[in-house]
């Protein structure tokens, strides 16, 4: 008896180990992804400053994203409702991909998710009607080769890899 009483407490609490242990590889993730959106900001307007007021909206968007998806992964991992909606098997990036209607429903349950999702969907909405042609424009004349740009990428890259190789398990 004893021993199945030990086992169950012990496979709870590997349980419980796995799920802070992902929480802490998904805010690893979410840092290293703040840092590197505000670095290509900075690359973006530093090589287009004329698109500046555009660049910050863009990354406004990119930042409440990341947050909403972060929040999003905190709440399946903590509750466990909606665990259909998590695959940590797959690469960080691709924990959580929900849909409009997966988002409304963690909204209507979660106030914290509903401020960030509220505030994410009206600047998702103003950069929407935005006209993003001339950004387009310059970002293939002057950003797709820049150096700095493209060691961003590769250094955002090796460290994701580096936070996916994080076993949970």
């Amino acid at each position: 008896m004893f021993l199945i009483i030990s086992t169950l407490v012990l496979s709870m609490n590997v349980f419980a180990i796995d799920v802070e242990c992902l929480k802490e590889k998904n805010k690893k993730y979410v840092q290293l992804k703040t840092k590197w959106i505000e670095e290509s900001k900075n690359i973006f307007i530093k090589a287009m400053p004329e698109e500046k007021k555009l660049i910050e909206l863009m990354t406004k968007d990119q930042l409440l994203r990341l947050q909403s998806r972060s929040i999003a992964v905190d709440i399946l991992l903590t509750n466990g409702s909606g665990k259909e909606w998590i695959d940590t098997g797959l690469p960080i990036p691709n924990w959580v991909t929900i849909g409009a209607e997966k988002r409304e429903l963690l909204a209507k349950k979660h106030e914290n998710y509903f401020k960030i999702y509220e505030e994410a969907k009206k600047i998702s909405k103003k950069f929407e009607n935005e006209n993003k042609a001339p950004l387009k424009e310059l970002y293939s004349k002057r950003v797709r080769n820049n150096k700095k740009w493209l060691d961003s990428i590769s250094i955002l890259n090796a460290k994701t890899k580096e936070i996916d190789s994080i076993s949970c398990y």
